[in-house]
């Protein structure tokens, strides 16, 4: 019996995404990159993996509608595996965890100074940490004075959690495995590694969250607009079906799968950024901009593109560090 082939929508999701949360690819570019990373990993790491799971305090939650069954073995640990690449977003709202060790007034986006902002620590670790999820490599189109990537950042972190899952102990190999699975699909999103400076917004615009889109309404902002290119929902059935079609159109590995420096994949995300995110129709001085249909065209295939590789590099980046 065929499967049927999920379309994926080429233009703007819609006016769902108007309102969409500011999850980094959102839920479906998340669970996209997971779905396609674990069709990589071998037999014997998909074991580990599992096991290492376990140990998430919310890991019961996000198999609980699957029986521990044997029958449903596999299907729980692809679940786990696809609900583990949102955990470092789903803290950002948990009441557990808090912003005490980021810059005041910077909602927790800025790294204090503290050598708790790049500690490795396990789940006894209560900090967000939500400076982890970017590095915004700072560009001006009208000459307007830079500033500079604040770190720890994903460019720091992601190889002191891939040490921590290979030669970690107690439960610092899960709680890293969690956050690879996260930050390596962030930095592939361009908005996570680059930051325009304008006379508009002379102190940077966020990696595009103070650049407006507007339609009816100004009520969209550039960053929420890329990560929604590939869904916004908690849909595990609509994020395998994507990674399968992704795996099916590409079947071999995709141009730069092999590389394993993570400043060669933010500098590629920068590069995307300047090429695409912030193409035309975009305004060059950081004015409240519109898209247009050769823009939204343009940024679904960046978007499908970039989904694709972070799978292979997570899978390798595991399959290395787990073998």
């Amino acid at each position: 019996m065929c499967r049927m082939k999920l379309t994926i929508p080429r233009l703007l999701i819609g006016a769902a995404l108007l309102a969409a949360p500011a999850w980094t690819w959102s839920r479906g570019g998340h669970m996209t990159v997971a779905y396609i990373a674990y069709q990589k990993l071998t037999p014997a790491v998909k074991l580990k993996v599992d096991e290492l799971l376990k140990q998430n305090p919310s890991y019961l939650k996000w198999v609980e509608d699957i029986p521990d069954t044997p029958e449903n073995k596999e299907q729980r640990s692809l679940r786990a595996f696809l609900r583990a690449a949102l955990w470092a977003d789903d803290i950002k709202s948990d009441g557990a965890y808090d912003d005490a060790d980021a810059k005041p007034g910077s909602n927790g986006n800025e790294p204090s100074g503290s050598p708790e902002n790049s500690q490795n620590i396990g789940y006894t670790d209560k900090h967000r940490h939500k400076y982890w999820h970017f590095h915004d490599m700072a560009f001006t189109t009208d000459g307007t004075t830079l500033g500079q990537p604040s770190t720890p950042s994903a460019l720091t972190q992601i190889p002191i959690l891939r040490d921590g899952l290979k030669n970690g102990s107690g439960d610092i190999p899960s709680y890293d495995l969690v956050w690879l699975i996260h930050l390596v699909g962030d930095v592939h999103q361009p908005l996570h590694a680059a930051e325009r400076f304008t006379a508009t917004h002379t102190d940077g615009d966020d990696g595009g969250n103070k650049q407006l889109l507007c339609k009816q309404t100004c009520s969209q902002k550039l960053h929420s607009f890329w990560d929604g290119l590939l869904g916004t929902d908690l849909d595990y059935d609509a994020a395998m079906a994507r990674g399968n079609d992704l795996l099916e159109e590409h079947p071999g590995d995709p141009s730069g799968a092999g590389i394993e420096d993570v400043s060669v994949w933010i500098t590629r995300s920068f590069q995307l950024a300047k090429q695409r995110s912030y193409a035309l129709p975009i305004r060059k001085d950081g004015k409240p901009s519109s898209t247009n249909k050769t823009y939204r065209k343009q940024a679904q295939t960046t978007a499908e593109s970039q989904v694709l590789v972070a799978g292979h590099r997570l899978a390798r980046l595991i399959n290395n560090a787990l073998s």
